[in-house]
């Protein structure tokens, strides 16, 4: 049998150091950690969310999209995927899948109270790219 390359302790050693580089801003060195840790550790939600966090923070919205699709298939049920899918296909301008994510995301949160804050966030997308609907009308 075969022992394994990586311990417990230096997976989550991985993890600290993609974790600090995202908090100080270096998008593209976590991208590299978390990216490693998504191989190491594939049924891992958070592996995935910060690679799909750094990428977006790194305005590489088309393959933040993708991860967190990934994201997704570990827990389809987790309303902060939906969102920051959200996010990215507004950035990207495409209003109609943004606005199809923030609906995910309510249907996902529901009335739960845990969401609360995130679903003042979704309204306030909403109303923002709504606002900017009607400029654009005018």
């Amino acid at each position: 049998m075969a022992e394994a390359i990586f311990t417990k302790e230096s997976v989550k050693s991985l993890y600290a150091f993609a974790y600090r580089f995202y908090q100080n801003g270096k998008y593209d060195q976590a991208a590299h950690f978390f990216r490693l840790l998504t191989v190491l550790e594939p049924g891992e939600k958070k592996n995935w969310m910060g690679l799909g966090a750094s990428l977006q923070m790194d305005k590489k919205f088309e393959s933040a999209l993708e991860v967190y699709g990934y994201a997704a298939l570990q827990d389809e049920n987790d309303p902060y995927v939906h969102f920051h899918a959200a996010e990215c296909f507004f950035a990207l301008k495409k209003r109609d899948k943004g606005q199809e994510a923030l609906n995910s995301v309510t249907i996902v949160a529901g009335k739960k109270k845990k969401y609360a804050e995130l679903m003042k966030h979704v309204d306030l997308i909403s109303q923002a790219w709504s606002d900017q609907e009607l400029k654009v009308e005018d």
